[in-house]
C-alpha cells in the first residue's frame, strides 16, 4: 500500500482517507462496506512514478485488480476517482505553506516552514523544508536537506540523504541512512542505522535491530544497542548494554557497560 491509496465501490463511491494507506483499514474507517466481499470494490493507488511526492504531474493512477471481472466498473467511476485523488494531493501539497498543521496531511517542499504540527501526517519532506516542532505526528520520509528541530512522540519511517533532527524524544524512527543525523535522541527507539548515519547523543534509548556500515554514535548513555555490524563506531558508551559486536565494529571508550556475546565485559 502506498500514498495515496483508495477504493472504488460497486455502488459508485470513492473512499479516500489521506491518513490511511491500508485498504482494509480504509474500509473499516468508512464502516459501511464488507471487507471480505472483495468483488464489490476495487483498490487503487495514485502515486508518483519517481518518488517525488511534491510533483503532481508525476502521479500515476493504478487499479489493483485481484482476478475478478469487475464488470460493474465503468470509465466514469475511474475518472471520478482520478479527479478526486488529484484534488486531494494538490491540497496536501498546498498545506506545506500553512505554517501550522493540526490533524492535517501535508507534503513539504522547497523552503516550506511548519512552525508547529500536531496529530498530523507528513507524507514527504523534500528540498530544504523545515519543521520547528512536531508532536504526535507520523512522518513517512525526510529527504534532501530537510530538518526538524523538535520531534516528540512521533513515528518517523525514513531519515535519508542529509536530513537531520535536532531533538528526538519519546519517538520511533524506523530507519536512518545516508548522511542522516540526530543530534539528541532521548527515550526513543531507532530500528536501524545505515550508511554514514550519525547520532550525537543517545540517552535512555534503544537501537532495536542494529547499526551498520559506517554509522556513528558519539555518546551512548544508559542505552541499549542490539547489534553492531561492519565499521560502525560508538565513540563513548556509559551505563549501556551492547549485545553483539560483529565484523570491524568498534566501541572506542566505555564505562560501566555490559557487552553480551562480545569481546569485552565491564560491569
Amino acid at each position: 500500500m502506498k500514498f495515496l491509496s483508495g477504493i472504488i465501490t460497486k455502488d459508485g463511491n470513492v473512499l479516500i482517507n489521506p491518513f490511511e494507506d491500508d485498504h482494509f483499514r480504509l474500509l473499516e474507517h468508512f464502516g459501511t462496506y464488507k471487507i471480505y466481499d472483495t468483488s464489490s470494490y476495487i483498490e487503487f493507488e495514485f502515486v508518483p512514478e519517481n518518488g517525488k511526492y511534491n510533483l503532481i504531474d508525476d502521479y500515476k493512477f493504478h487499479l489493483i485488480k485481484e482476478g475478478y471481472s469487475y464488470g460493474w466498473l465503468s470509465r466514469s467511476m475511474v475518472t471520478k476517482a482520478k479527479k478526486m485523488a488529484k484534488q486531494i494531493v494538490k491540497k496536501i501539497i498546498a498545506n506545506g505553506n500553512k505554517g501550522f498543521l493540526i490533524s492535517e496531511v501535508a507534503i513539504l517542499t522547497g523552503n516550506d516552514i511548519i512552525f508547529y504540527a500536531n496529530h498530523s501526517r507528513i507524507i514527504s519532506m523534500n528540498d530544504s523544508a523545515f519543521i520547528r516542532m512536531a508532536k504526535n505526528c507520523v512522518i513517512d520520509g525526510m529527504f534532501d536537506n530537510t530538518a526538524i528541530k523538535y520531534a516528540i512522540n512521533c513515528n518517523i519511517f525514513n531519515i535519508n540523504n542529509t536530513s537531520t533532527i535536532h531533538t528526538l524524544k519519546d519517538s520511533h524512527v524506523f530507519s536512518i541512512k545516508d548522511n542522516g543525523s540526530i543530534s539528541n535522541c532521548l527515550n526513543s527507539c531507532i530500528d536501524e542505522m545505515h550508511g554514514n548515519a550519525k547520532v550525537d547523543y543517545l540517552y535512555q534509548s534503544i537501537i532495536e535491530i542494529g547499526i551498520n556500515d559506517n554509522t556513528l554514535i558519539q555518546n551512548c548513555d544508559q542505552s541499549i544497542i542490539k547489534t553492531m555490524y561492519d565499521n560502525s563506531v560508538i565513540e563513548f558508551a556509559e551505563s549501556s548494554l551492547i549485545f553483539n559486536r560483529r565484523d570491524k565494529s568498534l566501541v572506542k571508550s566505555y564505562k560501566n557497560c555490559s557487552l553480551i556475546n562480545n569481546l569485552f565485559t565491564n560491569n
